[in-house]
C-alpha cells in the first residue's frame, strides 16, 4: 500500500498545522514531551503507549484543553510496537480517528536493562526483551510508516537512537547493539525512499533526566555524568523535542539519511593553537562532504569536539551537500541522494538558523550533515 501524495502547507506561526503524527512511548519521559511540542507545533498527535493507560489518557486530556479547536487533537492509542499486528492497528486507528492519512512518525520506545550487565551476564531473555522492542519495535513501525504516510513532501520517519552506540559503555551492550542496527536501518531506509518526499532520521540523545535514565544508577554516577557535560547539566526531555520538531518541520527536509546526536561531546587530542584557530563563541563551520578543504574540520566535529564550560560557548559544524563546482566531470551530483535534488544554499539555512538559538542549546560539539542523505 503506496501513502498517499500530497503535501500540507505550512504556516508560519504553527508549522505543523494540518499534520498528523504518531508518537510512540508516549506517555513518559522523551516521548511524552516530543508529543506535547510537536502538538504546540500545530500538529494532531496519537499518543501510543504500552501499558500505562493513565498517563496517556492525562497527557491526551492536557493537551486537548489547551488548543482552541472544535475537534479532539489528541488521541491515546495502546499497542504492542514488537507485535506486527498492533502496529497495524495503531497505524489504522490513528487513521479513522482523524480521518486523514499520517505524516509524521517518531519512534520513541524503548527499553533498557537497569541491571546494565555485562554482555558475558547478560541472560538470553534479556537479550530478547530489548531487541524486540527497541530494534524490532523500531523495523515494524518504520515498515509501517514506509508503506503509509503522505508522499510528495512532509512525510517524516524520526527514530530515538542513543549517544551510547558511540560511547561504547560497559553495561549496555544489548542496549547500544540495538539501536546500532536501528541507526544503520534509518540510513538504508532513507536510500529506499528517494523519491517519496519521506526523510528518514535518528536523534540519539546523551544522558536526559528521565524514568528510563535513572533506573538502577547510583546517585554517584548520576553526578558524573551530570559533571561531565560542557553544559554542566543533564539534558532534559524539551532539549530532545524541539530537535524532534525542527526534523519534522519543512525546515529539516534536507536532513536526511542521519543520526543527529545532541549530548556533551568527548574529548578529543586538540592543541589549544588548533582550538583557538577553528572556534570562536557561537561559531558554526560551513564545510562540504566532498570536495573541500574544510572536510577535516567537519569529521573531527563528527568525532565530537570537547567543548569546555566556559562562557556558554557552543560549537558545531555543518556538513553540507556537493557543490556544483565540486563534481567530477560528466557528474550532475543528484542521483545518489535520497531526497532526488542537489541542495540550495537555503537548504542549509534554516539549520544554522536552529542552531543559533538559544532554545536548542543541547545540539553541541556535532557535525550535521545537512546533505539530503548522500553518504
Amino acid at each position: 500500500m503506496a501513502g498517499e501524495t500530497t503535501k500540507v502547507q505550512k504556516s508560519s506561526s504553527l508549522p505543523l498545522e494540518g499534520r498528523l503524527v504518531v508518537v510512540t512511548g508516549a506517555s513518559r519521559g522523551i516521548g511524552k514531551a516530543i508529543a506535547g511540542h510537536l502538538h504546540s507545533l500545530g500538529a494532531r498527535v496519537a499518543i501510543n503507549y504500552a501499558s500505562n493507560s493513565t498517563e496517556a489518557d492525562l497527557l491526551v486530556s492536557e493537551l486537548n484543553t489547551s488548543n482552541t479547536y472544535a475537534q479532539p487533537q489528541a488521541i491515546a492509542v495502546r499497542a504492542d510496537i514488537s507485535d506486527p499486528d498492533q502496529v497495524k492497528l495503531l497505524f489504522d486507528r490513528t487513521e479513522q480517528e482523524f480521518s486523514s492519512k499520517i505524516h509524521i512518525l517518531v519512534h520513541c520506545a524503548g527499553v533498557l536493562d537497569p541491571k546494565y550487565p555485562a554482555l558475558a551476564n547478560t541472560t538470553v531473555e534479556d537479550w530478547d526483551k530489548t531487541f524486540n522492542v527497541n530494534t524490532k519495535g523500531a523495523f515494524l513501525c518504520s515498515k509501517e510508516a514506509a508503506n503509509r504516510l503522505v508522499r510528495g513532501g512532509g512525510g517524516r520517519i524520526i527514530l530515538i537512537s542513543t549517544s551510547v552506540v558511540g560511547g561504547l559503555f560497559q553495561g549496555y551492550g544489548a542496549y547500544a547493539a540495538s539501536k546500532a542496527a536501528v541507526e544503520t536501518m534509518a540510513k538504508i531506509m532513507a536510500k529506499e525512499l528517494k523519491g517519496s518526499g519521506i526523510t528518514v532520521n535518528c536523534v540519539a540523545p546523551g544522558p536526559v533526566a528521565t524514568e528510563l535514565f535513572y533506573a538502577g544508577k547510583t546517585e554517584e554516577t548520576v553526578k558524573r555524568l551530570e559533571d561531565a557535560s560542557p553544559l554542566g547539566r543533564l539534558g532534559q526531555p524539551e532539549d530532545v523535542s524541539r530537535i524532534v520538531g525542527f526534523l519534522a518541520g519543512d525546515d529539516g527536509e534536507w536532513i536526511n539519511a542521519g543520526v543527529l546526536d545532541p549530548k556533551y561531546p568527548s574529548l578529543a587530542n586538540t592543541s589549544l593553537e588548533e582550538f583557538d584557530h577553528i572556534f570562536s563563541i557561537g561559531i558554526w563551520c560551513i564545510s562540504s562532504i566532498r570536495g573541500s578543504s574544510g572536510d577535516d574540520i567537519s569529521k573531527v566535529a563528527e568525532g565530537n569536539w570537547y567543548n569546555s564550560k566556559l562562557c556558554g560557548t557552543r560549537a558545531n559544524c555543518n556538513g553540507h551537500v556537493l557543490r556544483w563546482e565540486d563534481r567530477r566531470d560528466g557528474e550532475e551530483g543528484d542521483e545518489e541522494c535520497p531526497n532526488g535534488w542537489l541542495g540550495r544554499a537555503e537548504d542549509v539555512a534554516p539549520v544554522v538558523g536552529f542552531l543559533a538559538t538559544d532554545a536548542n542549546e543541547w545540539v553541541n560539539g556535532q557535525g550535521i550533515r545537512v546533505n539530503g542523505g548522500y553518504v
